[in-house]
């Protein structure tokens, strides 16, 4: 090893994105919460992702997607995770990143959201994250979206401010299904300045988790009426409920 790099590790040693522990791994995930990270497989949801049961390979629209067709084409997920698993890996990491404002954070995830991810970011003319709204963005310092983004695909495929959430919303992650759906109607908006250039676009949409999709449908709803033609959804994590 060569003497900068001994010194490197010296003063800045790389802990686990999750328990902090020390560790050389790939993806600064110690072994133990590596091996915990739970992929998300087949059988899922043609449209939305969300995991189904059976052990079936064909695709087939969940009866939440039957019952409320979103706005978005597709969308999938890279993990899983159920929503009262707080413990988890890879919550604990995206908790510490997002609540706990370790921007550092962002290329641990950003890398792992990279070589996992199920739709290839190339195929798309946009990708665009979801937007923070303007108070919590402000405590942040940060929106997690645009940083995972931005491990992606290159600068200049990245609309970093298409979307604005023009109306404030309570934080999601408190609400039930029907709540949030409420909470996030007609919330965002596309930026006139963009107009032009997401008139018949094909968009992929960017956001760290996803749960019951409202706010990845309002998102690709507010898209549609710009006039994108295709917007599909990529997160690292899906979180299921209970």
């Amino acid at each position: 090893m060569a003497l900068s790099s001994w010194v490197l590790d010296a003063l800045y040693p790389q802990v686990c994105a999750s328990c902090e522990r020390l560790t050389k791994q790939a993806f600064a995930f110690c072994p133990d919460c590596a091996r915990a990270l739970r992929p998300l497989i087949r059988p899922w949801c043609s449209v939305c992702g969300t995991p189904l049961a059976g052990n079936h390979d064909q695709e087939v629209p969940c009866g939440e997607c039957i019952r409320r067709e979103p706005a978005f084409n597709r969308a999938r997920a890279a993990f899983i995770y159920g929503q009262r698993e707080q413990n988890s890996p890879l919550a604990m990491a995206i908790a510490r990143f997002k609540y706990g404002r370790v921007v550092a954070l962002a290329a641990t995830l950003g890398e792992l959201l990279l070589h996992s991810s199920p739709i290839n970011p190339s195929q798309y003319d946009w990708v665009i994250p979801v937007p923070l709204t303007r108070d919590r963005l402000r405590w942040r310092g940060f929106n997690q979206a645009l940083l995972l983004a931005r491990f992606l695909a290159p600068a200049n495929q990245i609309g970093p401010d298409v979307l604005e959430r023009w109306k404030a919303t309570a934080a999601q992650a408190e609400l039930n299904r029907r709540d949030r759906q409420e909470n996030v109607r007609d919330a965002f908006r596309v930026r006139p300045s963009w107009a032009t250039k997401i008139r018949g676009a094909s968009v992929l949409l960017i956001d760290d988790v996803m749960t019951t999709g409202a706010t990845v449908h309002e998102c690709s709803a507010a898209l549609r009426r710009a006039g994108a033609e295709n917007v599909d959804v990529v997160v690292l994590a899906r979180v299921t409920l209970p």
